[in-house]
C-alpha cells in the first residue's frame, strides 16, 4: 500500500468517526455520555505516522470538535498533547500492537482530554466550582474514559492493521 492511498484511507477513517460523533447511538453510552471517538482515530493514527503527524491529527480533531461544541473551552490543546506525545511513545519504546495497550492509552487520552476540558472551564469562567459541579463533571470523565477504552481495542487495532 502506498504512503498516498494510506492516507486517503486514514481520512476516510476520519470522516466515519466524525459522523459516528455526530450520530452515536444510544445503546453505546453511559446516561448519556458517548465514547470520544476521534481519540480512537488518533492513537493509530499518531502511532502509525510519528509525532509531527500526530500534532496535525490532533489539531483537525479539535478544529472539528470545537466547531460542533458550545462551550468557551477548547479541545486543541488535549488533542495536540496527546497526538504529540502518543506519536513519540511508538518511536521510543517497542512499538505497541497489543489491543490491551491500546486500550490504557484510550483511558489515560480520554481522562486527559476531559481535564483539560475542566481546567479551562475552571480558569476562563468566574463560576463557583461547588461540589454537584465536581461530582457530575468528573462522572462525565470518568464515564466518557471507560466507554472509549472499552471500545479501543476493537476499533484502534483494526484501524492500525488497516493502514499498516
Amino acid at each position: 500500500m502506498t504512503i498516498t492511498s494510506k492516507k486517503l484511507l486514514l481520512f476516510s477513517f476520519l470522516f466515519l468517526l466524525c459522523f459516528l460523533s455526530i450520530t452515536t447511538p444510544d445503546f453505546i453510552s453511559i446516561q448519556g455520555i458517548y465514547p470520544a471517538w476521534l481519540i480512537l482515530w488518533l492513537i493509530p493514527s499518531s502511532l502509525e505516522f510519528g509525532p509531527i503527524y500526530g500534532l496535525f491529527f490532533g489539531f483537525c480533531c479539535g478544529i472539528f470538535l470545537d466547531s460542533m461544541m458550545v462551550i468557551e473551552a477548547t479541545n486543541i490543546p488535549g488533542l495536540l498533547l496527546i497526538g504529540f506525545f502518543v506519536g513519540r511513545l511508538d518511536q521510543k519504546s517497542t512499538p505497541i500492537e497489543l489491543s490491551l495497550n491500546f486500550g490504557l492509552l484510550a483511558w489515560i487520552s480520554s481522562f486527559f482530554l476531559g481535564i483539560s476540558l475542566l481546567i479551562q472551564i475552571y480558569f476562563n469562567q468566574d463560576i463557583y466550582f461547588g461540589s454537584q459541579l465536581n461530582y457530575w463533571a468528573f462522572y462525565s470523565i470518568f464515564s466518557q474514559s471507560i466507554i472509549t477504552a472499552l471500545l479501543a481495542p476493537i476499533i484502534c487495532s483494526w484501524i492500525k492493521i488497516l493502514i499498516k
